[in-house]
């Protein structure tokens, strides 16, 4: 990229990372719609910008690395809105492991009313409202479903 981008402008840049960006600018920052690709993390991020972070909708891929000499590579995904950079609002999280968290995110973090479905518990969906741990743990204590038990083990560890 040569100059300085100007408003509304579409440009693509290649930073000195290698990592790029295809998109609209705004007063020289990533500002309305772009993709941009960070090559060392293995991660890509479609959607809205605002003053160079993400904001408003967009979907966030991260790439894992291989395991034990798979051919196969697997990611994580998140599609939904994002605010000043964080998951935040309404969005879904697709785990490579078959997971799939959908719900509120604030700062980057789930929270609210969700739903949770996974590949080793087929056929159950969970909707929890998180107000705070000890309102979870106090319900979890009256249910005698085992599935439910490994859902709240994965989600209070973020």
């Amino acid at each position: 990229m040569k100059g300085k981008p100007v408003k509304g402008s579409f440009m693509d840049k290649v930073y000195p990372s290698g990592n790029t960006y295809s998109g609209e600018w705004k007063t020289n920052q990533r500002h309305g719609k772009g993709m941009m690709r960070w090559l060392n993390l293995g991660q890509m991020y479609v959607g809205a910008w605002q003053d160079g972070v993400q904001h408003g909708q967009g979907t966030h891929v991260w790439n894992l690395r291989r395991k034990d000499g798979s051919q196969y590579s697997q990611s994580n995904r998140y599609t939904g809105e994002f605010a000043q950079g964080q998951r935040h609002g309404w969005g879904t999280f697709y785990y490579a492991g078959g997971a799939i968290y959908e719900g509120e995110w604030k700062n980057n973090k789930k929270h609210g009313k969700l739903f949770y479905s996974s590949k080793n518990v087929k056929n159950h969906f969970f909707c929890f409202v998180f107000l705070n741990i000890k309102k979870c743990k106090k319900l979890l204590n009256q249910v005698k479903n085992k599935h439910f038990f490994t859902f709240f083990s994965l989600f209070t560890k973020y």
